[in-house]
């Protein structure tokens, strides 16, 4: 079965959607990136206990939350299967398939974390122009 994620070398930020949401405030970008790589831990640990737990109110909670971290930080790619895996779990749908579809977007969240922190360093002591 096809799960519509990005590809490893994608990148999950949108740099001009980012930069707009932050109004292209360098202090902002940083904040949110800083929250960004908070939830994306906090959100993986939780999603792997619920998961262990089988606690499917605790997942979709957990993936409620997360969604629009991610948007603020210009992430929209993760978005429409994050809803999806958050309505199974609320719904108890599709729960056989659940765990490795979890797999896989815990996977992607974790390259989502390095990226973050990529993008953390490379605005450190920056400044954008226009």
């Amino acid at each position: 079965m096809s799960h519509s994620l990005p590809v490893h070398n994608h990148n999950f930020i949108d740099p001009e959607l980012f930069k707009s949401n932050c109004a292209g405030d360098l202090s902002m970008m940083r904040d949110l990136i800083n929250l960004g790589l908070l939830s994306v831990s906090s959100s993986m640990t939780e999603a792997s206990h619920s998961l262990t737990n089988e606690d499917w109110d605790k997942l979709a909670r957990v993936l409620h939350k997360l969604r629009p971290v991610l948007c603020y930080c210009g992430i929209i790619s993760l978005t429409d299967e994050l809803l999806l895996l958050e309505g199974n779990a609320k719904g108890r749908k599709d729960l056989p398939e659940l765990p490795a579809r979890m797999m896989v977007m815990m996977d992607t969240l974790q390259q989502v974390h390095d990226e973050m922190g990529q993008q953390l360093s490379s605005l450190s002591g920056r400044q954008f122009s226009g």
